[in-house]
């Protein structure tokens, strides 16, 4: 925390002989709060890393951010039972070009029998969570990501009455307000008393509807990372070489396996393009709960198929490049990034028709998850591997340069 006199100075370009405060040019200082680790860059993370990397490129004389990550870390005994290890308590850390200072939340047994188990509580950690709030008075504007941020912006806006802008990326609209009735209640709370709610979709906007109709909402999507961009020919058959795909068609998953991923879909669809053609084969990258259960089903129906297990997103580019087509199948979504990734490097993507896919990969590309699905999300790809069918491209409105652009302005208009 500043002293109250460096604060003055720090607002303030000059000071007259006469005492007289004189104002030059005054910045918005903005605290940008995320949760998440960089041990588990995927989703959300790489999407807010991606904001954070490029809003530290673009920060000029209005604009002052800093930013901050809640790391949950188990207490002592809970890591024990859990049989895991604990990260290493320390202050910062830089991801990239973005450098954050840690807000620790302990997550002790008791806090996981009540949040987790019998579901007494908000999926987040309230009162250790309030602790931080003190540590923001500084600020014009908190600008939150993340269900855990999204209350911390919203506990110090209690408190102290500073405006937050809160950002939407899936599961904290699709799942965390269903979680018990106080967390819907919270949720609720947050989104109405918000200067602003950005939505990853507008699916995912109208899906906020359905909790409130209340408070400012805005849409910003945003687009791939810089890294995602088409390999030339040679070198995409080059790496299928290198993984043991020479001549084949190479179906692609990206993803977390977890069941709203729907990765039980997966062998079904298999199996369904085995049926017409006989040079298939599945690249599957991510890990999570369900991965045994997945390679059982996989072996069953004899598949042929490569486990990448989790990739760190610079990985990923190559990988990506080495597929033809790209599944998603999920029973829900916010609006999943690897889409936009996808279609930066030209491969095509089907998927269910849920959340915000179709809003990238067109409504062509969607189906329904109804007992046809599988039959009809096959002969969609068959149908791109027979026409040799070229992806297409990113929508316009999925611009790095206009989200950020859009964001700085919003920024700016915020002082105390």
């Amino acid at each position: 925390m500043e002293y109250p006199f460096l604060l003055l100075m720090r607002n303030f370009s000059q000071i007259e002989p006469n005492n007289k405060i004189i104002i030059i040019n005054m910045k918005v200082f903005i605290a940008f709060i995320t949760n998440g680790s960089p041990d588990n860059q995927k989703g959300m993370f790489n999407n807010v890393q991606e904001r954070a990397s490029r809003l530290i490129d673009v920060q000029d004389g209005k604009l002052n951010i800093d930013f901050y990550m809640i790391r949950h870390r188990d207490s002592l005994l809970f890591s024990l039972i859990r049989r895991k290890s604990r990260p290493k308590r320390i202050s910062y850390a830089k991801v990239g070009n973005v450098r954050y200072k840690y807000l620790w939340v302990k997550h002790t047994f008791y806090d996981y029998i009540l949040t987790t188990r019998y579901k007494k509580r908000p999926i987040f950690d309230k009162k250790y969570i309030d602790r931080h709030i003190d540590s923001f008075l500084e600020y014009d504007l908190i600008a939150a990501h993340g269900i855990s941020a999204n209350y911390l912006a919203y506990a110090i806006h209690e408190k102290h009455k500073t405006p937050y802008i809160t950002s939407w990326h899936g599961s904290d609209i699709n799942l965390a307000p269903h979680h018990n009735k106080e967390a819907f209640a919270l949720i609720k709370d947050i989104i109405e008393k918000a200067s602003m709610n950005l939505f990853v979709s507008k699916a995912l906007l109208k899906t906020s509807d359905k909790i409130t109709t209340q408070g400012n909402k805005q849409v910003l999507y945003t687009g791939p990372a810089d890294h995602f961009y088409p390999y030339s020919s040679s070198q995409r058959n080059e790496i299928k070489e290198n993984y043991g795909a020479k001549n084949k068609k190479v179906i692609g998953f990206i993803g977390n396996f977890v069941p709203v991923k729907n990765i039980g879909a997966l062998p079904e669809i298999y199996k369904e393009l085995t049926g017409k053609r006989d040079d298939i084969i599945f690249w599957i990258v991510g890990d999570g709960p369900l991965k045994n259960q997945l390679q059982e089903s996989l072996d069953s129906i004899q598949a042929d198929y490569k486990m990448f297990g989790k990739l760190a997103p610079p990985e990923v580019p190559e990988v990506l490049n080495g597929m033809d087509v790209i599944i998603l199948p999920s029973l829900n979504e916010g609006l999943p990034r690897v889409t936009l990734e996808a279609l930066a490097c030209q491969v095509a993507v089907v998927g269910s028709n849920v959340g915000g896919i179709p809003e990238v990969i067109g409504e062509e590309n969607v189906f329904d998850l109804d007992d046809s699905f599988i039959n009809k999300i096959s002969n969609r790809i068959f149908e791109i591997i027979e026409n040799k069918e070229i992806s297409s491209e990113i929508p316009k409105e999925f611009s790095w340069d206009e989200a950020i652009s859009r964001l700085c302005k919003l920024f700016s208009t915020y002082k105390k």
